[in-house]
């Protein structure tokens, strides 16, 4: 199991704002989102001078809860419906007819992909490598 650790946030406490700010610029940061690392916000804020600041936060928690609750079955049966229809793992096995006749057209690429341990799968493009992922993905 993952063994959750909150060793990013002791770095963070003892980082000091100089070191944030001069890995901030080395990075060129344009924008940033913190969403799932909000500690962080108040430090980048800190070392940030000028920064814009776009709040998100249109809706109170009543407000999300209700749309929550109206919506979340409702869309949790349209994915499934989805993911019945669309995904071939869960309906019928395409995987096993057509990834060896793309490995045949397409000279062995997802073998060569998976035992290189080359580029994330979003940095491959090829037909191949993208059928593969979108089948690994939804299953």
């Amino acid at each position: 199991p993952w063994d959750q650790t909150d060793s990013d946030l002791q770095v963070l406490r003892g980082l000091k704002p100089q070191e944030l700010a001069a890995a901030i610029s080395r990075c060129r940061v344009d924008a940033m989102a913190f969403d799932g690392i909000e500690e962080l916000f108040w430090p980048t804020f800190a070392v940030s001078p000028r920064a814009k600041v776009v709040s998100l936060n249109w809706r109170t928690w009543q407000q999300y809860e209700k749309s929550r609750s109206t919506f979340s079955w409702d869309l949790t049966f349209a994915l499934h419906l989805y993911s019945l229809l669309l995904s071939p793992v869960h309906l019928l096995p395409w995987s096993v007819i057509l990834l060896p006749i793309l490995e045949l057209l397409f000279d062995n690429s997802v073998h060569k992909f998976l035992s290189s341990g080359g580029p994330p799968f979003t940095f491959v493009g090829s037909v191949p490598v993208t059928y593969f992922r979108y089948n690994a993905v939804n299953r």
